[in-house]
């Protein structure tokens, strides 16, 4: 039986070369039948096809097999030098479009071309902006496994169960590589190795530290324990707070039962379980009484920045509320006055049990005429500090409103009902006529108060417009 020569000797003798290239090695050498086919035939021409070399390195990048049949026939040879930033496309080229291989070969060579890739991709980084390196650096694995796998004509899932073989055993990858197994196969046989070594790492992994516990208690004196946040923050807000961009909810839930409630329709949400485990249930989270402590208010010439809306998923005010609630909130926020707190209720009576804030919002809730006696009578009886801001939203407005006297009123805000999914069923959007908004504005004009037309005014189902014919 004849003896194949070893190539990492047989490059000793041929001083054009430093070594042999990383990348040489991801391809199988020749079956030992094939490789004496390939003596024979170098033998009878006496010369043998250009073996590839690295420009900048010396190093042999393809042609092992050729090199030991050179060595055993001593037969002449050519070089030619290839640029390192063409290597991977030449020898990926002439290895993988001039050989047969099999699917699995194939997503194991893509697997071990997978480390070439990510290196180019480093290098293309170098000469980018320093932002644009740290935004593509979270992406750089899956892009350079995406290019082998295209290189090699396989999908990327091909590719990571390739990387699963090779991690749990270089050596069966090797007989997929050889085309002794399927990738399939290679699964199966290396599938115990690696169940034992997530039993060890399951074994080795330390034991989780248990978070702090948070208690959320409700109006009727429920409780219920969740994982405290480590930092209780603000909230940044969407589009539908449009006039703050914090929101910050130590107590949610309301029992006012308006069909149309935004608020509503988020805690009985399956994404917010975890925080809202009573739902819609009154609740008080004293954890997030530290949020405007915590919150760094940004250096911002945008108003809104400093802005936090109080308890948008309920209301604070209403009269299930327990007093406590509301003056351990109120207490919060004089602990940080830095903030301007906006505050909105259907029942602005009880404004009348805190101290002022300086900065402060107090606003009371429109949405019916029948609303405005009750809000008028009750925005003007407590007291009036310098510095706040007593306020009136119309949102939704839902029927043709009148004000008598708006002396007291700081800013009047006009909205429409948004869609909202309830417990019992689909809500769709309503927006009110366009004469109505129209006759809210004379109004404030009229009496000299600032008004803000929400959005939702011209989106679905949007505010009729009148649109009339001449006489």
């Amino acid at each position: 039986m004849k003896t194949l020569p070893n190539i990492n000797e047989v490059i000793a003798d041929y001083p054009e070369f430093t070594g042999i290239h990383p990348i040489a090695n991801v391809f199988p050498m020749k079956p030992d039948d094939e490789f004496w086919e390939l003596v024979e035939h170098i033998r009878l021409v006496g010369v043998a096809d250009k073996l590839l070399r690295e420009k900048e390195t010396g190093l042999l990048i393809d042609g092992r097999n050729r090199l030991m049949a050179v060595s055993i026939t001593h037969s002449l040879f050519e070089i030619e030098d290839i640029p390192s930033d063409a290597v991977i496309a030449y020898v990926t080229a002439k290895n993988l479009h001039a050989k047969k291989f099999n699917a699995s070969q194939r997503a194991m060579i893509a697997e071990r071309l997978r480390p070439f890739y990510d290196a180019q991709a480093k290098k293309r980084q170098i000469r980018k902006p320093a932002d644009s390196v740290v935004q593509e650096v979270a992406q750089q694995n899956t892009k350079a496994r995406s290019e082998a796998g295209r290189a090699a004509g396989v999908n990327h899932t091909y590719v990571d169960q390739a990387r699963k073989v090779m991690e749990a055993s270089p050596q069966v990858a090797q007989n997929v590589l050889d085309g002794k197994l399927t990738l399939k196969e290679a699964l199966v046989e290396v599938a115990p190795i690696i169940a034992a070594a997530k039993r060890e790492d399951v074994a080795n992994r330390p034991s989780p530290v248990p978070r702090e516990k948070a208690l959320i208690v409700t109006a009727d004196g429920r409780t219920s324990e969740i994982d405290k946040p480590e930092k209780p923050l603000f909230n940044q807000t969407n589009d539908s707070v449009s006039w703050a961009n914090w929101t910050w909810n130590p107590v949610t839930g309301c029992e006012h039962g308006c069909k149309f409630c935004y608020a509503r329709e988020i805690a009985n949400s399956d994404r917010m379980a975890s925080v809202y485990p009573f739902q819609f249930a009154p609740a008080f989270h004293d954890y997030r009484l530290s949020a405007p402590a915590n919150t760094k208010r940004k250096d911002s010439e945008d108003s809104r920045d400093g802005r936090v809306f109080v308890c948008s998923m309920a209301d604070l005010f209403g009269k299930w509320v327990p007093d406590d609630w509301i003056k351990q909130v109120f207490s919060a926020c004089q602990k940080s006055p830095e903030w301007e707190y906006l505050f909105l209720t259907k029942w602005p009576k009880r404004y009348s049990m805190i101290a002022s804030l300086p900065k402060a919002w107090f606003g009371a809730s429109v949405i019916k005429q029948g609303d405005v006696d009750r809000v008028t009578r009750d925005m003007t009886a407590f007291d009036v500090h310098d510095g706040i801001t007593r306020w009136v939203s119309l949102e939704p407005m839902l029927e043709p409103i009148v004000f008598g006297d708006l002396s007291w009123c700081d800013l009047m805000v006009i909205g429409a009902q948004t869609s909202t999914r309830q417990p019992d069923g689909f809500v769709p959007a309503f927006s009110p006529k366009f004469e109505w908004v129209a006759d809210l504005v004379a109004q404030c004009r009229s009496q000299n108060v600032p008004y803000y037309l929400k959005p939702n005014l011209l989106s679905e189902p949007g505010m009729e417009i009148a649109q009339m014919e001449p006489r």
